[in-house]
């Protein structure tokens, strides 16, 4: 085994073993020979039968059938008039449709057309030029507006301030209710200006803007009325235009709208008692009665 040449050294195992022996017969070594088996030889592969030649020829066939069909299905198609290099050959039809035109032009040109006759309809058309017409736009178109013109369309602007509150009308218009966060937007002009609230007199102002002017308005509704101290002795129900104010003696004097007003005084021991009085903006009128004293159903002091 320890031989430099390979082919001095035992082929196998079993061979070295036999070489031991030989050397050392003493030792009684049972060799068996370890040389492989022979094996049966391995079965030949059956062959493989031939295709049919039908079945060789059939995926090429159809691919060939496939391509041809996707080249004539996609080949642009010409038209009747480039069909023959190009070349286009008119009918018999439309070659003498076309003689008769050349020759009816002819004879326009050499025998013009006679006089139309007053009152004789023109049988030819008129001849139009080869341009389209313009089209026409349906909408309006826009004037340019000088500076001055501008001007003038510009919005006036007005601020309401009322106190306590009150309901803003613009023209018979409600427009907002005070305290407002942004001015009115108005146009120029002439204007009625009302301010509303249920317990109080109507403000009622006439006002004018211009282009892009600025107006503020403030109103205290307390100083629309008008005040009543009345008095009467011993006591009355006062009535004001036939509504019950309360009874005297008043604690304050009786807020009232400016104007002319029907003052009524009622005490069941005594005769009615009817007076037509006047109630200026911001100003008292002080009035006193004396049913004691007074004549029958004739009106007490003022």
């Amino acid at each position: 085994l320890l031989q430099k040449d390979r082919r001095q050294r035992p082929a196998s195992a079993g061979e070295a073993l036999k070489r031991l022996a030989g050397i050392h017969p003493e030792h009684g070594l049972h060799i068996e020979d370890s040389s492989p088996l022979p094996t049966a030889p391995a079965p030949a592969p059956a062959p493989v039968p031939p295709r049919p030649f039908y079945r060789r020829w059939l995926i090429p066939l159809l691919a060939a059938l496939l391509i041809a069909g996707s080249i004539v299905f996609l080949r642009p198609q010409k038209s009747p008039e480039t069909t023959g290099g190009g070349s286009f050959a008119p009918s018999d039809s439309a070659a003498v449709s076309g003689a008769a035109d050349s020759t009816a032009s002819r004879q326009a040109v050499t025998h013009p057309p006679a006089a139309r006759q007053p009152g004789e309809e023109n049988p030819l058309p008129r001849k139009t030029s080869g341009r389209l017409p313009e089209p026409v736009s349906s909408l309006p178109r826009k004037n340019s507006l000088s500076p001055g013109e501008a001007e003038n369309l510009l919005p006036a602007s007005l601020r309401v301030e009322c106190l306590p509150w009150a309901d803003i009308y613009i023209d018979e218009r409600k427009m907002d209710t005070t305290p407002l966060e942004n001015p009115l937007s108005l146009p120029p002009g002439n204007h009625t200006v009302r301010l509303i609230h249920p317990r109080y007199p109507e403000y009622a102002r006439n006002i004018s803007l211009q282009p892009g002017q600025k107006m503020a308005i403030s109103v205290n509704l307390d100083t629309l009325w008008g005040y009543l101290d009345c008095r009467v002795h011993p006591w009355g129900e006062i009535y004001i235009d036939g509504r019950a104010m309360g009874q005297t003696p008043l604690g304050k004097p009786l807020p009232l709208p400016p104007g002319r007003h029907t003052l009524t005084i009622v005490n069941p021991q005594y005769s009615r008692f009817d007076t037509a009085i006047f109630i200026s903006r911001r100003d008292t009128l002080r009035w006193q009665l004396n049913l004691e004293t007074r004549n029958d159903k004739s009106p007490g002091g003022l």
